[in-house]
């Protein structure tokens, strides 16, 4: 079995094969652990735990505690956050070689619906499983590129003191609050009219209400028709088709995350892709 991704997939259904016996190898070009353990879930609920903690500092002169004032360290959290990341991925390379599976290291594309190409190795297999993951839907407007993505937010070697957030995903949700919570200015554009669309209606007006009053100034619906750099390169410029103009430190778009699947060679070897899963077309 060749094994396309080592993220959550990837790698548990490369133990499992060799559980059963098969001989297996995976393909990975980044850091194991895929999209949560790196860049989703975990680093997020590290953020989300600091932003929790603060709140709760916040509300503690009004249980008997005088704790003055606070600062928060963002490179020290970052640099912890860090440190547990790479212990995680030491923990699945482990597991992986305790399970018996070859890890290469390396960018795969694949050569047919049995091989697979890396810079150093051309691996061939009787079964091929295609597990790249997805990443961050780029900005399609004048500026885009201007903008970070979420990958991108658990790279800032420092907190931003103003930002603006696209989206009304429950990504876009979460880090406008973990950031306001851990001082910042936050400007939070939806282009719907809801929060979390498709969610509860009652949860997501609740939410919005609550975002409000700690501090988010909420814009929906609004849409962004340019992110653009001043001559003076201070800060980013973000017009909106309603209401007035933003100016602040960075732009973060969370407007969704799109299949890793089409940069891998797989549409050359008879796999059509759809908007969720790639399925192999026997010819």
């Amino acid at each position: 079995l060749l094994v396309l991704g080592g993220g959550s997939g990837g790698i548990a259904a490369a133990r499992r094969a060799a559980e059963y016996g098969a001989r297996v190898a995976l393909i990975e070009s980044g850091r194991l652990g895929g999209t949560c353990v790196n860049v989703g879930c975990v680093p997020k609920k590290i953020m989300w735990l600091a932003a929790q903690l603060a709140g709760s500092l916040d509300d503690a002169w009004g249980y008997g505690f005088d704790l003055g004032e606070w600062s928060q360290d963002w490179a020290r959290l970052c640099a912890r956050r860090e440190a547990y990341i790479r212990r995680l991925n030491t923990i699945y390379r482990d597991s992986l070689e305790r399970s018996g599976v070859t890890v290469f290291k390396g960018r795969g594309m694949l050569r047919s619906i049995h091989e697979i190409e890396t810079d150093r190795h051309r691996l061939r297999g009787e079964r091929l499983l295609l597990a790249t993951g997805g990443r961050p839907r780029p900005l399609d407007i004048p500026g885009g590129a201007l903008a970070i993505d979420s990958d991108r937010f658990f790279r800032l070697a420092r907190r931003p003191t103003d930002i603006a957030i696209i989206g009304g995903s429950y990504v876009a949700v979460e880090l406008a609050g973990v950031l306001q919570a851990l001082g910042s200015r936050v400007h939070l554009i939806v282009r719907s009219t809801q929060i979390l669309r498709g969610f509860d209606t009652m949860l997501a007006e609740t939410l919005r209400a609550t975002m409000q009053e700690t501090g988010v100034d909420v814009r929906l619906p609004a849409r962004v028709s340019a992110i653009v750099c001043p001559n003076d390169g201070r800060g980013l410029h973000v017009a909106l088709d309603r209401g007035g103009p933003l100016n602040c430190e960075i732009v973060l778009a969370a407007i969704g995350r799109e299949p890793n699947a089409a940069n891998c060679g797989a549409q050359g070897v008879g796999v059509v892709l759809d908007m969720f899963v790639p399925l192999f077309v026997a010819k």
